[in-house]
């Protein structure tokens, strides 16, 4: 595009212009091609044939490749070599058919191949010179999710955010936009996490507070707006002093009135997330809050899978800033529509809030 806009000479040369796209439609018919690449494949390069379990194992890689369900990948050349390699898998393990157990482990193999960066951050994590806390409960800190991508290779990683709170006017201090590690998607995200706090509360008089908000142990840029929703139940859990369960990580953005909205790199964030916990956590089962649009985005591989058949992981969709408060609490937020008058319970997290910031405010008074 780039090119036919800036480029007389280009528009000239090539007069008929077609978009090609990586992904296609996941039909039945696209899934037979699927079927007669890897035939093809087979043949011309003399390879072992592959079983259903195998095929299908490679279909589910091209959702993968697309992170969808519905979708497959037509980046063919990839598909090529996760072929090659099954069959070199398979030939070493003495098969004379490729199965889905020879295609996993070649995507295990391929994974340990580019994961130094990742297996690097894992041994930090271990050793504690990064703190990450996946048992018990504790106020105003959350396990939120970052994708590292590394071009061929991408992980996801806990991170840790804290708040603080204070009865104060400069309402929410982004600690990475004043040392200047934000980006501009981010700041955006922290401006309708205040348009949000004061739609919450009642609107009958004003209420102030200060907050900080950090990113715990991180030294470089940070930008995008998935963290949004871990960053509001921060802020609501220190405001109303009731602690986060630690068992889970929460990843999603947010609107101003509370609505949870779609992430990218939901499966790395996942499968990143039970990683740690199946390394240092001592819990039973696990809890991964994603937003509700991206459960069709869901393709893990086998190792998380494993976890969710167990029950080791359990990975729950929501909707609202009000669902994902109370899996992450179990105290109801008290509001669940910011467009109808404030009416909380005083035992939910607004509710509180609301009688704290009161009492604040008459101690103001008599003083």
């Amino acid at each position: 595009h780039v090119l036919f806009q800036e480029d007389e000479e280009f528009q000239k040369i090539f007069k008929v212009k077609a978009d090609f796209d990586f992904k296609m439609e996941r039909t039945q018919l696209n899934i037979q091609s699927y079927v007669s690449f890897v035939a093809t494949r087979a043949k011309l390069e003399k390879l072992a044939p592959f079983d259903r379990s195998a095929v299908a194992a490679i279909v589910e890689y091209g959702s993968r490749l697309v992170d969808d369900q519905k979708l497959l990948s037509t980046r063919f050349g990839e598909i090529k070599d996760l072929t090659i390699e099954s069959d070199f898998i398979a030939k070493q393990q003495g098969h004379r058919i490729v199965t889905r157990a020879d295609v996993e482990t070649a995507l295990d193999m391929k994974a340990y191949r580019l994961n130094q960066q990742e297996e690097y951050l894992l041994r930090l994590m271990k050793q504690e010179d990064i703190l990450v806390q996946v048992d018990g409960e504790r106020v105003g800190q959350i396990n939120g999710l970052a994708v590292y991508d590394y071009a061929d290779y991408s992980f996801g990683k806990i991170n840790r955010i804290t708040c603080t709170t204070s009865p104060n006017k400069s309402g929410i201090l982004n600690i990475e936009r004043t040392v200047r590690l934000s980006g501009k998607i981010h700041d955006k995200a922290v401006l309708i996490i205040a348009g949000f706090f004061k739609a919450m509360l009642p609107r009958d008089k004003p209420y102030s507070f200060t907050s900080s908000v950090c990113f715990e142990q991180n030294y470089g840029p940070i930008d995008g707006d998935s963290a949004t929703l871990a960053e509001v139940i921060a802020i609501v859990s220190s405001l109303a002093r009731i602690p986060i369960k630690q068992n889970l990580c929460i990843t999603g953005s947010m609107n101003q009135f509370g609505d949870v909205q779609t992430i990218g790199g939901v499966n790395e964030k996942v499968e990143g997330f039970f990683k740690i916990c199946d390394m240092l956590g001592k819990s039973e089962e696990y809890i991964a809050i994603i937003p509700k649009a991206n459960t069709t985005n869901l393709m893990l591989h086998r190792h998380a899978r494993q976890g969710v058949e167990e029950g080791r992981l359990k990975i729950v969709p929501v909707s609202h800033i009000s669902e994902a408060f109370e899996l992450a609490t179990g105290v109801p937020l008290g509001v669940t529509d910011v467009h109808e008058p404030v009416k909380a319970p005083k035992d939910s997290a607004v509710g509180r809030i609301v009688q704290w910031l009161d009492s604040v405010d008459s101690d103001k008074k008599r003083f």
